[in-house]
């Protein structure tokens, strides 16, 4: 009988046991899709975001870390085509007024033989000239603005990295002294 209930509470330990591995297991398999498929999705966006593709749109699932990081990329992908826009909007200001002083320089090569009035009207197109200038010399400084604001998310998402690879950290020593303790 003694022989008997030990076998029993031998059997009941190994199922408590294997029910704790069953669990420990689960969860790792969990924290692995989710971490793998996160990561995988922020590998995925930014290797477009490389390749010149800022239409890709991640979706963040959840409030973890992994999720905060694909927030801040979308944050910076937001950065980065606004300044792309504002480079291509600074860039078409410098073409028009590239074409406005072509076009100022030859009137002022015809108006040279013309009046006194013909010299005011030179003077006037240079000023819109340099107003246009001074327009392309302020939009250089929004497009250096947005720059510093993309290098201070790029610092932000590469401290949530460092969170993440602390939590897997942790993660994988809370696996070992299962482990551990399991093998006991």
């Amino acid at each position: 009988a003694r022989v008997d209930q030990l076998q029993r509470k031998r059997w009941q330990i190994g199922v408590v046991v294997a029910a704790c591995i069953g669990l420990a297991f689960y969860l790792f398999l969990a924290f692995f899709r989710v971490m793998k498929d996160g990561l995988g999705q922020v590998s995925h966006h930014l290797e477009a975001m490389a390749h010149g593709d800022l239409s890709t749109r991640p979706t963040p699932h959840g409030r973890d870390e992994t999720a905060d990081l694909v927030r801040l990329l979308l944050q910076m992908q937001a950065a980065l085509t606004d300044m792309v826009r504002q480079v291509r909007s600074a860039s078409g200001g410098i073409v028009t007024a590239s074409a406005e002083i072509a076009d100022a320089s030859a009137d002022l090569s015809a108006r040279t033989e013309q009046s006194a009035a013909s010299l005011e009207q030179s003077a006037s197109a240079m000023e819109e000239i340099g107003a246009t200038i001074r327009h392309s010399a302020s939009k250089t400084e929004q497009v250096t603005r947005l720059a510093a604001e993309t290098a201070s998310l790029a610092q932000q998402g590469e401290q949530v990295f460092g969170r993440v690879v602390q939590s897997m950290d942790g993660i994988r020593q809370s696996s070992s002294r299962i482990s551990d303790i399991t093998g006991v």
